[in-house]
């Protein structure tokens, strides 16, 4: 608990997260607005991939110490450009446990997704791809310490998420109202 009474979340190492700045898709006064992931709060509705607008239940920030390097490896930040990802309006930076929804998983990428999670994840009728397995995110090498966040949407399924929209349209997933709360290591805004 923070000293105001409201619950903590702290991030894992390996938790799926956006760098501050990234913009979601959202309904603001009855019209769809991107919003950068700081200013959105519980409550705020989100636009999911395939449930119409969700409200924010939880939302948590924290910090990475991002490497220098080109490593691919799960807790660094990876950079997605526009030239890459066509729905992007804006290049997005997440975390290397955070994944992009897709259609299909190459066999190289199910391999490395395997060996990494243990098995195959889908939200929203699309593969999870992880950003440290996808070959068009590129390790951002920009060493410092970053601020990152994630929300989890009301659902009644508390493992369940949803697939949001980022950066002017692609579709990345958001976290579980379970992972939130067990595994997360964000602090609770």
């Amino acid at each position: 608990m923070n000293s105001d009474g409201s619950p903590s979340y702290f991030l894992y190492a390996a938790s799926p997260c956006f760098l501050e700045g990234t913009k979601l898709l959202c309904q603001v006064d009855g019209a769809e607005k991107y919003v950068p992931i700081e200013k959105i709060r519980c409550g705020t509705l989100v636009k999911t991939s395939r449930d119409g607008y969700k409200k924010v239940e939880l939302i948590g920030k924290g910090s990475i110490q991002n490497p220098d390097d080109d490593a691919r490896i799960e807790n660094r930040l990876y950079r997605c450009e526009r030239a890459k990802y066509p729905e992007l309006t804006e290049d997005l930076f997440i975390t290397g446990c955070h994944s992009i929804l897709v259609d299909t998983l190459t066999d190289a990428e199910r391999v490395d997704t395997a060996k990494r999670l243990g098995k195959i994840f889908v939200t929203d009728k699309k593969y999870r791809l992880m950003a440290c397995v996808d070959s068009r995110a590129i390790p951002w090498n920009s060493a410092g310490n970053y601020t990152i966040w994630h929300l989890a949407l009301e659902n009644e399924n508390s493992a369940m998420n949803y697939g949001v929209y980022a950066n002017g349209g692609l579709l990345v997933e958001s976290c579980s109202l379970n992972v939130m709360r067990t595994r997360s290591c964000l602090d609770a805004v």
